[in-house]
């Protein structure tokens, strides 16, 4: 069980305050839906790439692009059940957590380690802990570092992580990745959490979860500024064949979504076909996936 016992360091305090700064002007920033689109896209495959890496999976960032991009309903390995499954798990905190006025209970973890394929914990040490989190006035920035400590080394502790920043919208639109920041310090973040998870104090993970998100947003916020300043160019559709545009067309309705069996029966194609074309969509974030298998189905970002 963590003993959840830190304090308010000046050097926490300083953190936290200059990531509430850093998101308030990001979220008050315009971006384009191509803009928007792209960081989302590149922050799935940095979750991805990063959770990977973590934990000594065997995979690239070549074959990660590629198992995402699939679109079967049988996994060819549980090395790629289990990136569909992290996948899956991004998706569920992106469409049911933004803004979330909600609280987080062990219902919510269960179904989040369900996707995952993991085992949630406890229930009463895990509701435990969030009943503790969600009382009073406690930062989203430190509910998410405890919990991501809590959980460790589990999956979940990513996922649960990102879940509290999502619901307090610290993710940034969908911008967001830890799991980069912990993949490029590999060893300083593997060195503070095992230390901090045998401590009864945990100030030390605390302030250095605060330097991950300002140092996470700052990335962001200079991306927007970079894009900001270049001149707006529309989205291109010359590398996109006919059948694609019309994809795109026909998800022009509010809330309208594709499936590949809608896309090989409206075009008379083949599954692979459709497969190819829904990749490349996605691939140029133009198309967001949702569910898995045969319950996979598409809408325009």
């Amino acid at each position: 069980m963590l003993t959840v016992s830190y304090n308010l360091s000046a050097t926490l305090k300083e953190r936290l305050a200059k990531a509430d700064a850093l998101r308030k002007e990001i979220l008050l920033t315009p971006a384009s839906p191509v803009t928007e689109s792209t960081l989302r896209w590149q922050a799935t495959l940095a979750h991805l790439q990063g959770w990977a890496s973590l934990s000594n999976q065997p995979l690239t960032a070549d074959s990660i692009n590629s198992i995402v991009n699939q679109f079967h309903s049988k996994t060819s390995s549980p090395l790629t059940a289990k990136v569909l499954h992290y996948r899956n798990s991004l998706n569920y905190v992106r469409e049911f957590w933004p803004a979330n006025p909600g609280l987080v209970t062990f219902a919510t973890i269960k179904e989040l380690a369900t996707i995952l394929g993991v085992n949630p914990g406890p229930e009463k040490e895990v509701q435990s802990l969030l009943d503790y989190l969600q009382t009073g006035q406690v930062h989203p920035i430190i509910q998410s570092a405890t919990a991501h400590l809590y959980f460790y080394p589990s999956r979940l502790a990513y996922l649960v992580s990102l879940l509290f920043l999502t619901k307090h919208n610290y993710d940034l639109r969908g911008w967001l990745s830890l799991e980069d920041f912990w993949n490029k310090n590999k060893s300083d973040y593997l060195q503070v959490i095992q230390q901090s998870t045998h401590s009864a104090n945990t100030t030390l993970w605390l302030e250095y979860f605060g330097q991950a998100m300002v140092n996470q947003i700052s990335k962001i916020q200079s991306i927007l500024n970079s894009r900001l300043s270049t001149p707006s160019v529309q989205p291109s559709t010359k590398k996109l064949g006919n059948r694609q545009k019309e994809i795109l067309s026909m998800l022009e309705k509010p809330e309208a979504s594709i499936s590949n069996v809608v896309v090989q029966n409206a075009f008379n194609v083949s599954q692979i076909t459709a497969s190819r074309d829904l990749a490349k969509l996605v691939s140029l974030g133009r198309l967001f996936v949702h569910g898995s298998g045969r319950s996979t189905y598409y809408t325009r970002v």
